[in-house]
């Protein structure tokens, strides 16, 4: 059990870093600076908790070729009534009805779907964990996903599987500020809550992080970034993850993802 919570921490930080990943490159798209392949680490600094928030950011040059924009943002911070979890996170004003998907629900109870997944059933039946074998082709499709009797066999345990890891989510959710809901459609996106067993392409648990996905969690999760240089290398890192060699950082992603 202490396995799937580390797992699902795990995960759910990387659905992190996929979220913010996306951030910057809508950012990227939407100016044409360029600046040479530079690899910008964030700092975070408040000029008055209750008046500015300043965001900057400091360049620093990698081993890869990605190119993160330099962000300066300053943005007057008023009183919020919103119960949004970015909301609190930014200190900005929000519409009265979120989008669902924005939303965090008071409790896990809150995140319980009951969506037909064929690519989850298809699991589910192929692993023999449903038994389709009275239904025509054995409850598959020549993909591999349930075909109609397949998902009618498998039902009741794609809802049970879909909805196994909500406190988890919900919990690691809350500790990082993000909301629950994201991490939980981003999962369902990504898996349908089942981990890839093959690595072709090479993708990683329950968010279908690459390794290279894993340097935003690096650059913007010190704690994690440390924690992982102490399980490698047996002592806390010296320099920020940007300024480590190549293979060090691939060592350190391999590791991680692996875990």
């Amino acid at each position: 059990m202490r396995d799937e919570n580390v797992f699902l921490q795990r995960s759910t930080l990387i659905a992190l870093c996929l979220i913010i990943f996306m951030m910057v490159f809508l950012i990227n798209a939407i100016t044409s600076d360029k600046f040479n392949g530079e690899r910008f680490e964030p700092s975070v600094t408040f000029q008055n908790a209750n008046i500015f928030r300043t965001i900057s950011y400091e360049p620093t040059l990698t081993n890869t070729t990605y190119q993160t924009l330099i962000v300066s943002l300053q943005t007057q911070v008023p009183s919020s009534s919103s119960n949004s979890v970015c909301a609190k996170i930014w200190g900005i004003e929000t519409p009265t009805t979120l989008p669902e998907w924005l939303r965090s629900p008071p409790n896990a109870e809150g995140l319980y779907t009951d969506i037909k997944y064929v690519f989850l059933a298809g699991h589910l039946i192929s692993k023999g964990i449903v038994n389709a074998s009275d239904c025509p082709d054995r409850g598959l499709t020549l993909d591999g996903v349930a075909n109609t009797c397949g998902m009618e066999k498998a039902y009741t345990q794609v809802v049970n599987w879909q909805n196994h890891f909500n406190q988890d989510i919900f919990t690691a959710a809350q500790d990082n500020q993000i909301p629950a809901v994201v991490v939980k459609r981003l999962f369902a996106q990504e898996t349908q809550f089942w981990p890839p067993i093959s690595f072709a392409p090479p993708t990683y648990g329950l968010g279908n992080v690459t390794s290279p996905g894993i340097e935003s969690l690096f650059i913007w999760f010190v704690d994690v970034y440390q924690n992982t240089c102490r399980e490698v290398f047996f002592q806390s890192c010296t320099q920020s993850y940007s300024k480590l060699s190549h293979p060090d950082q691939q060592v350190l992603r391999g590791f991680f993802i692996s875990h």
